[in-house]
Formats: structure tokens, C-alpha cells, sequence
């Protein structure tokens, strides 16, 4: 665990700095005499711990060993290499690892030669990084941060913690009049459970009350456990197997295992279930977006559902599912309709294996097992830095898919195979294969970023994925194809073609595509066109839209689909996460049955998330028209250790943070360390609850008093969390050694002590820590974060001893005079 510093705790440790902090005149400088410090010689440099900034950025604490007139700057070159990471060249980090001397720390001058400069500022109190732009190691770009494999170098958490986050919600139809009709209240409860931290046991569990759907019924249930070092989790009870190649993902109850290095989530109210496939585990209303325009809104039932069977899925437009439910518009998944070979490592794999019986849920949305067991194994592999292979095998219920995938990168773009066989004990056996070709190009002339997709699939008429019936899927043959690119460094072109064959005399589907973008000032344009011909029909479709940034977090849209001659106008605003922030998003449409309107806020309070929505439609004559309100309301309770808190809800994740008893001021959460904006407040009902982050992901937050009195030490301020699937963090502000205590050092003749080092030892309890303490050249000193008791101040190679007396009623800074030091008796 990393402890930052603050400026009033390095003013103690530093000579230089102390004569900032204390804010030493030149008359107290004059009245220590040349005599009574030439007798002494300079002590020898301090090893203490400092904020290490690059480009203004706070990388961590660093080791270092400093003199107390600020000279001397050495650094532990283990902790700047880990904290400036790949912003230092392979040749730097060696360097500055082989210039490690016999005190284990690198100088300043050493740094130099190694092509980097670090410099401590006394005015900030920080050891500064500048390294030569043109000379900076090369870094990449990743939407989730790379945690590190030292659990060392985050705060730990609690060994036991848990939380539940509950939501009512309910539903008015207006259709009565515009008091309306009450429909029944839901609740619905998510509790999650930890014991042992980010690498213990997870007990995740739903709990749903519907006034209208038979009353309590239980959600899923799942233990898990979580090996971070070797990227592995064990779960059991109620699970989704990962698909893989052609295999479905159907929900059980039973036991797994799986190796991945993508982040995990224990449970989902929608997930990803296999190639153009999703679920749902709750009713949603879901809103489908073609090319980034809204292309239908609709109400599903639970279940499984296939992207293909709608009518948006007929050529190769990117399909964006949100599902809207009781918080707020959320993606669900993304389909790019090509499969996507990712390459592994070499050495490195990725498995996973489950097993149990397939979950059966009631109307109610009751869960109950039957049928035949189930068993999902799949295995890949990096076997070179260009080549990665594996195979997967699913059965159950009388029915059985195994298949093998291979990715080759090359030179000329990256080949991928899949192909699998099935037996069904009605349809008989069954194969499919695919083929894909993929190719990011390097820029040329007037395009830039050219990508080049060819997929090719054939199925036989007796193919069957695990919980399909036979002749669901028609399909004989596909080929499809699409082609991407930026032209002048401003429109975006996309061009694809789509041809599927189909068993029975089926006809076949046909359909090509042009897709253009481009932004011009604060507006962005879309526009697509596509011809199709399928078994419906034959046909032209044109989608438009534009959009626009209005300000903070503000936005409008309209868009218009040939297909259904609707066109809707869009005005919405972002919530962040921030406390007091709010959204809101107000939308209109019109198509041929009718006009339709929508309009939904949501607010974070401190201690609840609330949200509206209203909808409206009606004919096009203005007749017929239906509305129907609903409102949400939802807190989360959650404990760690000893401490329980509650407030808006923050995900199985948390942070409670809270004052020492000594401290009379609400604790504020900021995220990161120079984000002001604050994400949770401690007050009469407890701790502030925040965010920890998602699972495996490292997070940075701050934790600091509204008010603090002077002299006060808050102590920590900066957490490094990692946390697990269901993580508690504590986090105290102040303690009861946060006093401070300042005076000046004399000897026995009077004269200051100066430029000397000393330890503050407290004598009247046993273990208690060592606070460093320096002098200026007049013999003033500082020291922090002392509690109530009996100390002893030991001077110097010669030990030159003195006490000195906390008191209870003492706090803030306090004054103790003059301090004379005695020889110390052998």
C-alpha cells in the first residue's frame, strides 16, 4: 500500500521545505550562530517518500533520499521504472536499473545520462519527470487500464463486505384519465457478498417483487471465486457459459470454470450470448440502432433472441442494442455480423468449461432446471505471435456441436477458419464452416485507415446448435463483404454486399450498401443507403441523421428511415456520475401509424438515483392517443469491516469513506486526484458511498475533509484500489495522531540546534512508529500526525535527548516553545 504525502508532512522532513512550511524570518535565521552549528556536521540525507509528477501528472509515490537543504536527490529505480512504465525506451529502463549503486538508488545525475531528468521542487514539494518527446518510449492506447500483478502497490480491502441495491419502480397508465392507473410496485434487490477481498469468494443474488408477475421470486444465484495472477474464476450455481465459434450460450445451473483475460461480470440483466444472439433476464423495453440511428424501440419478453430474425439485419449494418430499464439507456451488445478472430500470445490460452442443467424459467420469471445435463468445453491457444488455434465442444439433450478456429496473421491481413459438426437425434449430422479475411491497411494517398472484411460461410441443410430446432436456421450459403475508409481526412465511406442462399427453394438474399459520414464543425452527418432482395421483397432504404453538441454534456439529433417513413427529432442531456449532476433526453417521432413522444429525467442524489419517463402516442389524426408515466427509485446499503453506509447506487464495488471521531467535517470522494468533482458526501446518515471501480480494473479516488482545522493531518488522501467482482474498501479521514506539534531545539546553553535530524519516539505506549523530524539553521521544527501521550525527541549521531507532552485536549497545531536537549546519560 502506497501512503501519499502531503505538503504539510514533507515540510517536517525536509530543511528546505521546513523553512518554507514554517515560515522561518531571517531574524530567527540570524540568531543561530556560526558556533553553535560548525561544531555539527550536516546530517546525512533522509530516505522518505515523495509525489513523483510527469507532465503534470501524478504517477505515485517514489522511494527517494533527499539532504535537508534539498540536495542529494536520489531515486528507488525499481519504482520509477514501474511508475513511468512504457514511457521510458527498453534502453532507458536498463540503464537506469545498471546505474542502481550500493545504496540501491539511482542520483539525479545518473538519471541524466540515462536520457531522463528528475529535479525536486521544494515549492510543490514533488520530484519532477521531463523526458525529450522525441526520445519517449512508444505507449498504447487501451479502453480498460492494464492492472499490475503487484497487489502491493493498491490499498487493500476489507476481508469481509457485502451490499444489496434495491430499486422500486412502478408503472401509470393515463389511459383512465390523467391521474391514471397505478400499477403494481416492483422491487427488485441485487446483493452481493465477499469474503476474503479481491481474491475470496463472491456470492451474487437477484431478488424480484412484482405486484403483477405472482409476487417474490428469486433471480439468479452465483458463487464465484476470482484467481487474478492466473486470470481464472470458479462459479457455481446459476451461470451463462461463454460461447464460442458456433456454440449457443444457454443459461444453467451447475458448476465452471473459464480463463479469460477480458473483465468478467458475475451477472448481467442482458448479456452477449454467441454470434448474433442475445438475452434477456428481465423484461426491457430495447432500442435498436442501425448505423447509429435509432432504427426501432420495442418491449421484449425474457428470453433469447437472434438479431437475424429482424428485419435491420438484412445487410451488414452495425447493430447496437441498448436495453432501457429501471436505470436508464445502457448498451447491451454490439454485432459487426463478421466473426472476430482474436489472437492470442504466444503460450498464452484462454478456456473454459461448464456443466449442469438448463434453467427453465416460468411466466413469472420463476427459475427452475430440468432436461438433460449440459456440458460447454472450448480451448484456444496462442501458438506463435501470428497464429492462434482451438477447438470447442457442446452437448446435451440429445443433441451434440463440436468444432475447431484458427487465426493467421500475415503480411497481406489476417485468414481465419471455424468449422464444426453437429448431431441431432432428429435432424442427423450436420457441418458448417467459415472462412474470413480481414485487412487493416496502411494509409495511402487520399485514404486513410482502409479496412477490408470477406467472410464466406456454408452451412448443410442438418446443422443444429445446441437448443435450436432443425430447419431454424435456412441458410446454405453466405458470402458477405465490406469495405471501410476515411477519404481526405474527413468523410468516413463504407461499402458492403451481402449474398445468402437457402435450402427448400428458398429464395436467396441479396443486398449492397453504401454508408457515408463526415462532421463539419460541431454537426455530425450519417447517411446509408441499401438495396435489398429477400424472400419479403425487394426494396431501397435510406437512413439520415445529424447531430450536434449543444454544450456541457448536451445534445441534439434527428434521423429519418425510408424503410418506415419515420423521422424522429432528438434533445438529450449526459449525467455523469458526479453528485447534484442530472440527464434528461426528450424525443419525438412521427411514422405511417402514428406520432409518438418520450421524455425521461434522472437526478443523483446523495443517497438515492431517481428517474422519470413518459410516453405518448397516438394516430395520425390525433385520436387514440395513449400515455403511460413511471418513475424509479433506488439506494444501495452496503458494509465493510465494522462500517455500514448507504447512498445512490455504485455497483458491488464501493468505498466507504468517513470521519475519525477527531474530526468534525463531512468526508468528500473525488475521482482521481485532480477531478474536483464530487462523487460522494459523508454527513448525519453515515459514510459516503462511492465507486471502486469495475471488476480487475484499477481506480484512483480522493478522499479529503470538507473543512479541515489548521494543523490538522488528514493523513492518507490518494486510494489505489483493485478491486475484485464484489469488493469493499474503508477509507478514514484523520486518526487520533493528528496533531502538530512545532517548537524550537535548544541545547543546554541556550543555542539552537540546527540543521539536525531527529526521532520523536512515543514512550508511554508500546509499538509506536518513529516520526522524523529536521531543523532549520534556528533550531525550528516540525512534527505530524502525533496523537495524545509521552514522546522522546533523540538528537543526532551523539543522542541528544529531550520530552515532550501531547495532551488530550490538544489539537491542531500546537505550540510547545522552547524544547532544550540533554546529553544523554550511558
Amino acid at each position: 500500500m502506497r501512503r501519499s504525502v502531503t505538503a504539510l508532512q514533507l515540510g517536517t522532513c525536509l530543511g528546505t521545505a521546513g523553512l518554507l512550511v514554517l515560515g522561518a524570518t531571517p531574524a530567527l535565521a540570524a540568531s543561530a550562530t556560526p558556533a553553535a552549528t560548525a561544531d555539527r556536521p550536516m546530517p546525512a540525507p533522509a530516505r522518505i517518500n515523495l509525489p513523483l509528477v510527469f507532465s503534470g501528472t501524478f504517477l505515485g509515490d517514489i522511494g527517494a533520499q533527499i539532504a535537508p537543504d534539498g540536495s542529494g536527490l536520489a531515486l528507488d529505480p525499481a519504482d520509477f521504472v514501474r511508475l513511468a512504465g512504457d514511457r521510458l525506451t527498453p534502453t532507458m529502463k536498463a540503464r537506469i536499473q545498471g546505474a542502481r549503486g550500493s545504496s540501491g538508488l539511482v542520483t539525479a545525475e545518473e538519471f541524466k545520462a540515462a536520457g531522463v531528468e528528475v529535479a525536486y521542487d521544494p515549492a510543490t514539494l514533488e520530484v519532477s519527470v521531463s523526458i525529450p518527446l522525441d526520445q519517449q518510449g512508444r505507449r498504447s492506447l487501451a479502453l480498460v487500464q492494464e492492472a499490475s500483478v503487484f497487489d502491493s502497490d493498491y490499498d487493500p480491502p476489507t476481508g469481509f463486505s457485502g451490499t444489496g441495491i434495491f430499486n422500486v419502480s412502478q408503472n401509470v397508465s393515463h389511459e383512465q384519465g390523467w391521474f391514471g392507473d397505478f400499477q403494481p410496485v416492483n422491487v427488485a434487490a441485487q446483493t452481493a457478498f465477499n469474503l476474503g477481498g479481491a481474491k475470496g469468494l463472491n456470492l451474487f443474488a437477484e431478488m424480484f417483487y412484482g405486484g403483477g408477475e405472482g409476487g417474490l421470486r428469486r433471480g439468479a444465484v452465483t458463487l464465484t471465486r476470482d484467481d487474478r495472477d492466473r486470470a481464472l474464476r470458479l462459479m457455481a450455481g446459476d451461470i451463462s457459459p461463454t460461447a464460442a465459434g458456433f456454440q449457443s450460450s444457454l443459461p444453467i445451473g451447475g458448476i465452471g470454470i473459464e480463463k479469460n483475460y477480458s473483465q468478467l461480470q458475475p451477472y448481467r440483466n442482458v448479456r452477449p450470448s454467441g454470434l448474433f444472439k442475445f438475452a434477456l433476464d428481465e423484461p426491457a423495453v430495447v432500442e435498436v440502432l442501425v448505423n447509429g440511428v435509432v432504427a426501432r424501440a420495442f418491449r421484449l419478453e425474457r428470453g433469447q433472441y437472434d438479431v437475424r430474425d429482424f428485419n435491420f439485419a438484412s445487410g451488414l449494418n452495425r447493430i447496437d442494442i441498448y436495453v432501457v430499464d429501471d436505470y436508464g439507456r445502457r448498451l447491451l451488445t454490439s454485432f459487426s455480423q463478421f466473426f472476430n478472430f482474436n489472437l492470442l500470445d504466444p503460450g498464452i490460452s484462454e478456456f473454459g468449461a461448464y456443466a449442469g442443467f438448463p434453467q427453465l424459467r416460468s411466466g413469472g420469471g420463476s427459475i427452475a432446471y430440468g432436461g438433460d445435463p449440459t456440458l460447454t468445453l472450448f480451448y484456444r491457444r496462442g501458438l506463435t505471435q501470428s497464429l492462434t488455434a482451438g477447438f470447442d465442444f457442446q452437448a446435451g439433450g440429445g443433441q451434440a456441436v463440436g468444432g475447431v478456429s484458427a487465426g493467421l496473421a500475415t503480411g497481406i491481413g489476417t485468414f481465419g477458419v471455424a468449422g464444426a459438426v453437429s448431431r441431432d437425434a432428429l435432424a442427423g449430422a450436420g457441418h458448417q464452416l467459415l472462412l474470413n479475411y480481414e485487412l487493416g491497411g496502411k494509409p495511402a494517398a487520399f485514404l486513410d485507415s482502409p479496412a477490408l472484411n470477406v467472410e464466406v460461410r456454408h452451412r448443410s441443410r442438418n446443422f443444429v446448435a445446441l437448443g435450436d430446432a432443425a430447419g431454424d436456421d435456412p441458410t446454405r450459403f453466405d458470402l458477405r463483404a465490406r469495405f471501410s475508409a476515411t477519404v481526405f481526412d474527413r468523410f468516413g465511406v463504407g461499402l458492403s454486399g451481402l449474398m445468402t442462399t437457402k435450402y427448400g427453394n428458398r429464395p436467396s438474399d441479396r443486398s449492397l450498401g453504401l454508408n457515408l459520414s463526415t462532421s463539419l464543425m460541431s454537426m455530425t452527418f450519417n447517411a446509408s443507403a441499401e438495396r435489398t432482395r429477400t424472400e419479403r421483397g425487394a426494396g431501397t432504404r435510406f437512413l439520415l441523421s445529424a447531430s450536434r453538441s449543444l454544450g456541457f454534456r448536451t445534445s441534439g439529433r434527428s434521423s429519418f428511415d425510408s424503410r418506415s417513413r419515420s423521422t424522429q427529432l432528438e434533445y438529450s442531456r449526459y449525467r455523469g456520475d458526479e453528485l447534484g449532476d442530472y440527464g434528461y433526453r426528450a424525443l419525438i417521432s412521427r411514422d405511417r401509424s402514428g406520432f409518438a413522444g418520450s421524455g425521461e429525467l434522472s437526478y443523483n442524489a446523495n443517497r438515492a438515483f431517481i428517474a422519470l419517463r413518459h410516453d405518448l402516442t397516438t394516430d395520425l389524426a390525433g385520436k387514440n392517443m395513449r400515455q403511460r408515466s413511471s418513475y424509479s427509485l433506488a439506494t444501495q446499503v452496503a458494509f465493510a469491516g465494522d462500517r455500514v453506509g448507504f447512498g445512490r447506487p455504485v455497483g458491488t464495488n464501493f468505498l466507504l469513506a468517513y470521519p475519525h471521531r477527531t474530526l468534525r467535517s463531512s468526508v468528500l470522494v473525488t475521482r482521481g486526484i485532480e477531478d474536483e468533482k464530487i462523487i460522494a458526501r459523508s454527513g448525519i446518515f453515515g459514510p459516503a458511498l462511492a465507486p471502486a471501480g469495475g471488476a480487475h480494473a484499477p481506480r484512483r479516488v480522493t478522499v479529503r475533509a470538507e473543512t479541515l482545522p489548521d494543523g490538522y493531518d488528514p493523513g492518507k488522501s490518494y486510494y489505489e484500489l483493485l478491486p475484485g467482482p464484489a469488493t469493499g474498501y474503508l477509507a478514514q479521514v484523520g486518526s487520533d495522531a493528528s496533531r502538530t506539534v512545532q517548537g524550537n531545539l535548544i541545547d543546554g546553553s541556550g543555542a539552537p540546534i540546527g540543521l539536525a535530524v531527529g526521532d520523536l519516539v512515543r514512550i508511554d505506549k508500546a509499538g509506536g512508529k518513529k516520526v522524523q523530524i529536521f531543523t532549520n539553521r534556528a533550531g525550528r521544527f516540525v512534527a505530524t500526525g502525533l496523537a495524545p501521550g509521552k514522546y522522546r525527541l533523540e538528537i543526532g549521531a551523539d543522542k541528544l535527548i529531550a520530552e515532550l507532552v501531547v495532551g488530550e485536549d490538544q489539537d491542531g497545531i500546537i505550540e510547545v516553545g522552547r524544547v532544550s536537549a540533554r546529553q544523554e546519560e550511558r
